[in-house]
């Protein structure tokens, strides 16, 4: 019984590429999103938080990778990303709170 599904070439165009992330992945991502939201290079700013992220996102790569207890690797990266968002957060609130304050006035100067 010949099906489809058997069939060799079938079974090697349904298998899915390697999820495997690797520094060249990461890399050849990291140039398609700065090419995509500034290929014109006009915005330094865009090109450093692109940057700084696939930084952030390469170290937390070699974290995983180098670590002999995933489990607990993954953990810590999750513990400080938590911590990163619930500080952002918080500097939101006091930056929206600060701006929501009544603007006093200063007393005029007398010459």
């Amino acid at each position: 019984m010949t099906t489809e599904e058997n069939k060799p070439e079938q079974q090697q165009q349904q298998q899915p590429e390697d999820p495997q992330i690797t520094k060249e992945k990461l890399e050849e991502l990291r140039l398609k999103i700065k090419e995509g939201i500034n290929s014109a290079g006009e915005h330094p700013l865009i090109t450093s938080y692109v940057d700084s992220t696939f930084s952030y996102l390469q170290n937390i790569h070699d974290k995983m990778t180098a670590a002999p207890d995933k489990k607990a690797a993954a953990q810590e990266i999750a513990d400080e990303i938590t911590s990163k968002v619930e500080n952002w957060m918080k500097s939101r609130q006091q930056a929206s709170t600060a701006d929501s304050k009544p603007i006093e006035e200063k007393p005029s100067e007398e010459k």
